[in-house]
């Protein structure tokens, strides 16, 4: 005989019926009573013992299905250096998440999470369940790091949580993290706006070189969707530590204008004023009350660097 169970995606899943069950449910209609409690006892553990036994199988029937259909991950988000270099590309949690979610589910699986702090490490673990009620809980463990540049230590913290959560799901499913640039593998081009975007705020803090080289890209709108995560990461490093370095400030936008001029003039710029709107224009900015107010000491760093000295200088 066979029962039918609906599992939590709906889908069904067809297995053979206890055995025990006849013999469980006869005893118990008959009343339970002192020369039956015994063998009661026994007939229940013995029930416990299949329906467990038929859970593992159906958990590890599915879970063969949820590795027949897992894709890899593509690694897009950046980790920069003290310097704001790449040291290297990771597939974020949420992302991978978002990649094995859908599966899952179809296939029966929740996931949960748990962690402890071990001998100063963070452990992760990482627990997938079934709709049968068969679980399985693998854990990684990271030792405490003090996380990216700019950081504290409760971002240090949430970084590891992160890390070690990663590695515990990639464990439980097997799932590999691919690192393939091959521009067929990296989707379209990224939209007009977004190229523009980067542009404008890389040629704010610096040299463009380093950041199309990390996109593999000969310019801003060339470069794939794949890549524009990284880019992006690596950028906004870029930017806290710039601004982590930078302590001008300026009260108004006229007074920051006023100071670049100034600094302009002093960098031997002939016509202060139409060298600063020229360099606003490549920019992308038709006026100075358009500049950004946060990024306003970032570029008076800048500027005061002479790295634009040749935009104005033959």
């Amino acid at each position: 005989m066979n029962e039918i169970t609906t599992t939590q995606s709906n889908a069904l899943v067809q297995h053979d019926a206890n055995p025990i069950a006849p013999l469980l449910a006869a005893i118990t209609q008959s009343g339970i009573t002192p020369d039956n409690a015994d063998a009661l006892g026994k007939v229940l553990a013995m029930y416990e013992r299949m329906e467990a036994q038929r859970a593992a199988k159906d958990f590890a029937a599915a879970f063969a299905a949820v590795q027949a259909e897992m894709p890899s991950v593509q690694a897009t988000r950046a980790v920069p250096g003290n310097g704001g270099e790449i040291r290297y590309t990771f597939a974020p949690f949420d992302e991978i998440m978002r990649t094995v979610q859908p599966i899952l589910a179809r296939h029966g699986f929740s996931v949960s999470f748990d962690s402890r702090i071990e001998e100063g490490r963070m452990v992760a673990l990482c627990t997938l369940t079934h709709a049968s009620g068969h679980s399985r809980t693998n854990q990684f463990a990271v030792r405490g790091g003090k996380g990216p540049p700019g950081t504290n230590d409760a971002q240090a913290d949430g970084s590891n949580r992160s890390y070690a959560r990663r590695y515990a799901l990639c464990d439980a499913l097997n799932i590999s993290i691919d690192h393939d640039t091959d521009a067929r593998n990296e989707g379209d081009y990224i939209t007009f706006e977004q190229a523009r975007d980067l542009q404008y705020r890389v040629l704010a803090l610096g040299p463009e070189d380093k950041y199309l080289k990390l996109a593999d890209a000969p310019n801003f709108d060339s470069i794939r969707e794949r890549k524009y995560g990284v880019v992006l990461a690596a950028l906004e490093a870029q930017e806290r530590i710039a601004k982590a370095k930078s302590v001008r400030t300026f009260a108004s936008a006229g007074e920051w204008r006023a100071a670049m001029l100034e600094t302009l003039a002093t960098r031997g710029a002939e016509k202060p004023e139409q060298v600063f709107d020229q360099i606003l224009m490549t920019r992308g900015y038709s006026s100075y009350l358009a500049f950004p107010a946060d990024k306003m000491g970032a570029f008076a760093d800048y500027l005061d660097s002479g790295k634009l000295d040749k935009a104005f200088k033959s």
